[in-house]
């Protein structure tokens, strides 16, 4: 009770209350996920929709009733807003981050075989669901993007490889490795978070300029552990200049 207590002291006022896990709106989603036999993405994706919306409507009803709030105030709660808006949108590809475009574009950029597998998992999402496709063969084959197979063609070869004679054993680590995870002073996974984070920082600042927001009061909420303000729109240009992969 005590770190509830905590969590909610910390809370803004102009953020809603409660998170997904507690939200006592959310009850009904919950019980129905875990009743439902089938459907479960569906279900999902439409409560995460509808916990988004109710954060959103909730910065919303502050900023229209505290008019007067200074604007580092209204800013902080128009990013909540706007967060709370896009993630509501999102929340239907949730499990799918980027379109394929966007997908084949960060490969080529990067080199990072996650978005590969983001690719082939967007690709399929779906398939085996249907009674028709349960035995997927070559339709499930069809679905995968055309440029996903040779890196899936390199992965398969150095995952069988391993144990074999002559070869590194087959360690999760040497798993990691085989499939361009990990290695040493790399992690795809890292790096993705990292062009991740730039790509929604960006996505807000647009946004939040969008809305009116005077730049320097959107670089102020989007990066507000930065205090220098020259500073802050030089992680800005950062910003932008890595959610902008060129492809080759």
């Amino acid at each position: 009770m005590a770190g509830a207590k905590s969590d909610a002291a910390k809370r803004k006022p102009w953020e809603y209350p409660h998170d997904y896990s507690d939200d006592p709106a959310a009850d009904a989603d919950r019980r129905e996920l875990v009743d439902a036999e089938h459907g479960h993405d569906e279900l999902t994706e439409r409560s995460v929709r509808a916990y988004w919306q109710r954060r959103a409507d909730y910065a919303r009803a502050w900023l229209e009733s505290n008019p007067s709030a200074s604007p580092e105030e209204r800013a902080h709660a128009t990013l909540e807003l706007a967060a709370s808006e896009l993630n509501a949108k999102a929340a239907g590809g949730m499990n799918r981050p980027f379109e394929l475009p966007d997908m084949e574009q960060l490969y080529r950029a990067t080199d990072n075989p996650l978005y590969v597998w983001a690719a082939i998992s967007h690709a399929l999402h779906g398939v085996g669901q249907q009674p028709e496709s349960v035995n997927c063969g070559s339709a499930g084959a069809a679905a995968i993007p055309a440029w996903c197979v040779e890196p899936l063609r390199r992965a398969a070869a150095s995952i069988v490889s391993l144990g074999l004679p002559g070869m590194a054993p087959p360690t999760s680590g040497n798993v990691a490795t085989a499939l361009g995870l990990v290695s040493q002073g790399y992690n795809a996974y890292r790096l993705r978070d990292r062009e991740t984070l730039e790509r929604d920082r960006t996505r807000l600042l647009d946004e939040l300029q969008r809305r009116d927001l005077l730049p320097q009061h959107a670089r102020q909420a989007v990066f507000p552990r930065i205090g220098d303000i020259r500073a802050r729109r030089r992680a800005a240009k950062r910003a932008a200049r890595s959610a902008e992969p060129t492809g080759e």
